[in-house]
């Protein structure tokens, strides 16, 4: 015993002036580590040793917090949740707040997406929840606008669409859609607008009232009834037939000297009244065309008009946007009826009808042509070279999609064409139209992706706004330049903007090319040898059809 304590003495001696020369302190629940590379400093990354109570016998997450989804970076928020402790001394189990003092909470990494496990920590026991990291969601919420009625909300992930919901049903009301602002001024889309944070919806009504169709022929014929369709009298109601008469249409008043306008927005309950004309009077065929591939028909409506009498126009058509993979066209307006389907010649309802005739419906919408469904085969087939910071990249690999650091660019497809920084570099849309037009918007959508810049259709030098040097840069439609104002844009991954090139466009019958093309040195830098936009896509806006043949696997190569 005495040789044992002859060893122990000293080794004990030098651990407490070790100790008191590095002042690392000791304690039951921590040891610290002695880093040799800093002259034996604690680092103060101790190795936690607490012992757990004797009197818990287990604990466990039985309530999960509010928040179990988060985005990439996002902090920890353990609000709502609870553990249950477990005593094994008779005493009654009890739920905790995750965020009561005692209880540790250790955070996973939260920079990275997938399914990450969170430690809890209480009277030196431990148990564990699952949460789970990705693309930021945002709450689309729905406001139905009357008393008692309710719509569940949705989580989407930034840049997805939110899913249109079953369309809502109220008494007496006609639904007209969602709209971003309590007035329902501003209509949503929801195949063509991502999401890109909390957004709130309402539910746009309008009140229906009773029209009562009035036979006015003495009781020959029944009256009908109908409610209203969205604030308007349904005037494709027809009466039952009438022996030796023809209907002729609705009047507002029994003596049919004023016809029904179906474009009145109703402010009350409204009887309408038949006109008859003698069978034996000539009729003529009204058709209303649509004047788009709408399904099986494009006929709208039909009216059959005496001779010498006047058509009515029907209540103004709404076109549905189309957001089909690569292409979008959104935002239909009815510019009226035309007698040729180009819309040259707008059609006078006070004129007499003197034959059968076809009516045509004048459309304007905007169509988005995306720039990473172009053609990037180059001219040689092998891929366009493009030219980035670090090194070029061909084809397909131009295409990329929003970086992870940079999640509110909202690019409107989630994608974009970039590397365009070589001189001479070019990318066309190809794009068809039903019909000559002079008068259609072209817009660009860009970015930068490093520096700002400021491009321009005629200068090269000199500086602009926002400090950039000039950089010519041209933008043609069918070989023929456009004079677009300078293109200003701050740099450092901005979200994509809008810049309107022309609002006199000429669009010619058949096929039309807008080429965008690099035309200077300006490099920015690496290998970057000349000043070019990160290319979102272009818009047009225009009363003809217009189509492409979109290169939707280039999306693939990204």
């Amino acid at each position: 015993m005495k040789k044992l304590t002859k060893l122990l003495l000293p080794l004990a001696i030098v651990l407490v002036m070790a100790i008191s020369m590095t002042g690392c302190v000791m304690s039951i629940t921590c040891i610290s580590h002695i880093d040799r590379d800093r002259n034996g400093e604690c680092d103060n990354c101790g190795i936690e040793m607490e012992v757990p109570r004797e009197d818990i016998e287990k604990i466990e997450v039985t309530t999960l917090p509010d928040k179990t989804y988060y985005a990439r970076n996002e902090q920890l928020d353990v609000t709502g949740g609870k553990i249950t402790v477990t005593y094994n001394d008779g005493k009654p189990s009890e739920e905790i707040p995750l965020t009561d003092e005692g209880v540790t909470i250790t955070a996973p990494g939260m920079g990275v997406n997938g399914k990450k496990r969170v430690a809890v920590k209480y009277g030196g026991h431990t148990t564990n929840f699952i949460i789970e990291v990705g693309d930021a969601r945002y709450t689309v919420s729905f406001v139905l606008g009357y008393d008692g009625g309710e719509m569940p909300d949705q989580l989407v992930t930034v840049g997805s669409h939110a899913e249109a919901p079953a369309e809502p049903v109220r008494e007496h009301y006609s639904f007209l859609g969602w709209y971003t602002d309590e007035d329902c001024t501003q209509r949503f889309d929801f195949a063509l607008t991502p999401i890109t944070g909390d957004l709130t919806l309402y539910a746009g009504w309008i009140q229906n009232f009773t029209v009562t169709y009035d036979s006015n022929c003495g009781g020959e014929v029944p009256n009908k009834t109908a409610e209203s369709v969205n604030g308007r009298a349904d005037t494709s109601v027809r009466p039952d037939n009438r022996p030796g008469f023809y209907f002729a249409g609705w009047y507002t008043n029994a003596e049919c000297t004023e016809p029904y306008d179906p474009n009145t927005q109703l402010t009350g309950d409204i009887t309408l009244y038949a006109y008859w004309v003698s069978s034996s009077t000539e009729m003529f065929d009204v058709t209303f065309d649509l004047n788009y591939a709408a399904g099986e028909s494009t006929v709208y409506q039909t009216a059959e008009v005496p001779e010498g009498g006047k058509v009515t126009a029907p209540a103004a058509p709404e076109r549905a946007n189309v957001a089909e993979k690569g292409h979008q066209a959104s935002g239909f307006t009815f510019g009226g009826w035309y007698t040729d389907a180009a819309c040259t010649t707008a059609y006078d309802f006070s004129q007499a009808v003197s034959g059968d005739m076809t009516l045509y419906a004048k459309w304007t919408g905007q169509y988005i042509f995306e720039a990473e469904h172009v053609d990037l085969s180059g001219p040689d087939g092998n891929g366009l070279q493009g030219m980035g910071a670090s090194g070029g990249s061909v084809g397909p690999n131009m295409v990329d999609s929003t970086p992870m650091d940079h999640p509110d660019i909202n690019p409107s497809n989630g994608y974009y064409v970039t590397y365009l920084y070589s001189p001479g570099l070019a990318i066309s849309f190809v794009i068809e139209s039903d019909r000559a037009v002079q008068d259609a918007t072209i817009v660009l959508r860009v970015t930068a992706e490093t520096r700002g810049y400021a491009l321009d259709p005629n200068l090269n030098d000199g500086y602009a706004g926002n400090g950039e040097i000039y950089s010519q840069y041209i933008i043609s439609l069918n070989e023929e330049p456009i004079e677009y104002p300078t293109i200003e844009v701050e740099g450092g991954w901005q979200p994509f903007k809008d810049f309107t090139l022309t609002t006199t466009a000429n669009l010619k019958e058949g096929t039309n090319v807008i080429t965008l093309t690099t035309a200077n040195d300006h490099g920015l830098g690496g290998t970057m040898a000349g000043t070019a936009p990160v290319v979102d896509c272009i818009k047009i806006t225009t009363s003809a059809d217009l189509s492409w043949d979109p290169i939707t696997s280039n999306e693939v190569g990204q």
